[in-house]
């Protein structure tokens, strides 16, 4: 579920209440939950209710080591202070017994190196691509198996 991030940019009850709505429907009716993008949601979901069951699978991480200058169109390091508030911020989750996914923009092999290690240690899926537009072959590197 991309855009979940609808609560960080308006903190309102109502939003909450209808962003948390959408996913336990989707949840109701058998779906995989991936979150994209809804780090203000889920943490006050969990502070509010203990849980994330009833309302998530998984949450997938963009630009966790990773940052994107949207104005050059360049990738490089993230600052610490944003790498640590993300790394928290999926290590909770998985607190919470739910998958994660880190999506990260790259071609640094060092700072994918330290994402591997790090996915590693933690259980975590990793995707580290060269492009914005997340295209293969660019897309080399990764966690999961390649078939």
């Amino acid at each position: 579920m991309d855009n979940c991030d609808v609560y960080y940019n308006f903190p309102s009850e109502e939003i909450f209440e209808g962003t948390a709505f959408l996913l336990k429907g989707l949840k109701d009716k058998g779906a995989y939950v991936s979150i994209n993008g809804g780090d203000a949601f889920v943490t006050e979901y969990a502070k509010k209710f203990g849980e994330l069951d009833s309302v998530m699978d998984a949450v997938n991480q963009e630009t966790v080591f990773s940052r994107i200058d949207w104005d050059g169109d360049k990738f490089s390091a993230n600052t610490d202070s944003e790498r640590e508030y993300f790394q928290g911020y999926a290590e909770m989750v998985s607190g919470y017994g739910k998958d994660v996914y880190l999506l990260e923009y790259t071609t640094d092999e060092k700072l994918i190196d330290g994402i591997s290690d790090y996915c590693k240690e933690k259980g975590f899926t990793y995707y580290a691509s060269e492009t914005l537009e997340l295209l293969i072959p660019k897309s080399s590197r990764g966690s999961q198996p390649k078939k």
